[in-house]
C-alpha cells in the first residue's frame, strides 16, 4: 500500500473497511515510521476528543436553587394575589361572550360569504389564540391554588 491510501484510510476508518484491509493498514504502519507517526497523532487526538476536550464545568445548581429560595421567599404577595379569581371568571365569560356573538353580528355573513377563508381563518386562529393566553394566564397565576385543590403535589413555591 502508498502512504497516501494508509493516511487516508486511517481518517477515514469506518466498520465498512474489510478485516483485509485493516490488516494491510496494521501491516503498514509497523513497517512506515512516518505512517505509524500520522496513526500515533490520530489516535491521541481521538483520545482526547473523547476525554478531555470539554473541561469539566462548575456546578452552579446550588447557587441558583439559593437564589431562586431568596427571591420567592422575600416576596410576600404572588401574582394570584394581586388579581383575584373573580376578575379572571368576569374576564373569561366577557372573552366568551365577545367570541361567540362575533358570529350573530350584521355584517358578518356578508363578509364571510365575500371573503371566503380569507376572513374566517384569520378570525378562527385569532379566537384560538386568545383563548390559549387567557388560560396560559389564568393557570399559571394560579398554579399553587390549582394544585392544591386537586392534589396533584406540591405546587411551586409562593
Amino acid at each position: 500500500m502508498k502512504c497516501g491510501t494508509v493516511v487516508k484510510a486511517l481518517y477515514e476508518e469506518s466498520d465498512e473497511q474489510t478485516v483485509f484491509l485493516r490488516c494491510a493498514i496494521a501491516l503498514h504502519v509497523v513497517f512506515c515510521a512516518s505512517c505509524g507517526e500520522q496513526k500515533r497523532k490520530r489516535d491521541m487526538a481521538a483520545r482526547v476528543m473523547r476525554e478531555r476536550f470539554f473541561p469539566e464545568a462548575p456546578s452552579i445548581t446550588n447557587r441558583v436553587m439559593a437564589a431562586v429560595h431568596a427571591e420567592t421567599g422575600s416576596k410576600k404577595e404572588s401574582t394570584a394575589a394581586l388579581v383575584s379569581s373573580r376578575v379572571w371568571v368576569v374576564a373569561g365569560c366577557f372573552i366568551l361572550i365577545m367570541l361567540t356573538t362575533a358570529f350573530f353580528g350584521v355584517d358578518f355573513h356578508s363578509i364571510a360569504a365575500s371573503s371566503g377563508l380569507h376572513f374566517t381563518l384569520p378570525l378562527s386562529l385569532t379566537i384560538g389564540a386568545v383563548i390559549t393566553a387567557y388560560g396560559a394566564l389564568f393557570i399559571g397565576t394560579h398554579l399553587s391554588e390549582l394544585c392544591k385543590k386537586f392534589g396533584l403535589g406540591e405546587g411551586p413555591a409562593s
